[in-house]
């Protein structure tokens, strides 16, 4: 059964992949939303977030994050909306449950994918969302990033500011 689940979502992935190559994305001239993608093997750091919003001067409210491969549900932190996902909440073709319909059909000026492996969930939906700028890491598939750093996420203070210096530069020119 899973595997057959698997197996749908690699082809619709790949299909995504597909249209987000051939899209024609605008550079944003002011970064005001903030999505990001997080693996949920990794701890998430709020404080991180709090600092790149801060940086990047996007109201907190205009955040929103979906963790992937744990399985809590919606969660409210005092700043931000996070997403909890596994496999399991994947419909049998595929289908993204209608709890990710908020993030996969806002427009964002930046998606941050914040995971180093090529997992296939996390990455079909950071392939669905819209985005008109997306970093991430060098290790998952580099259709997915305009921005992309080779860093380990684990140094993720380094993360913030090689992010922050490259989205002031993109958005000033």
């Amino acid at each position: 059964m899973f595997s057959l689940k698997k197996q749908l979502l690699n082809f619709r992935l790949k299909k995504s992949l597909k249209l987000l190559e051939d899209e024609i994305r605008e550079t944003p001239k002011v970064i005001g939303s903030l999505g990001i993608l997080w693996d949920g093997l990794m701890p998430l750091d709020e404080v991180l977030i709090k600092d790149l919003a801060t940086s990047l001067q996007i109201p907190f409210k205009n955040i929103s994050i979906i963790m992937v491969g744990v399985t809590e549900a919606i969660q409210q932190t005092a700043s931000f909306e996070i997403l909890h996902l596994n496999t399991k909440d994947l419909g049998w073709l595929g289908k993204l449950p209608d709890s990710t319909h908020h993030f996969t059909h806002s427009n964002w000026d930046l998606i941050i994918n914040f995971f180093d492996s090529k997992n296939p969930l996390l990455s079909f939906i950071s392939a669905e969302s819209k985005g008109k700028l997306r970093l991430g890491f060098a290790k998952t598939d580099l259709r997915l990033n305009d921005l992309i750093f080779h860093l380990p996420s684990q140094e993720k203070n380094l993360f913030v500011d090689e992010a922050v210096r490259y989205i002031k530069i993109i958005i000033t020119t």
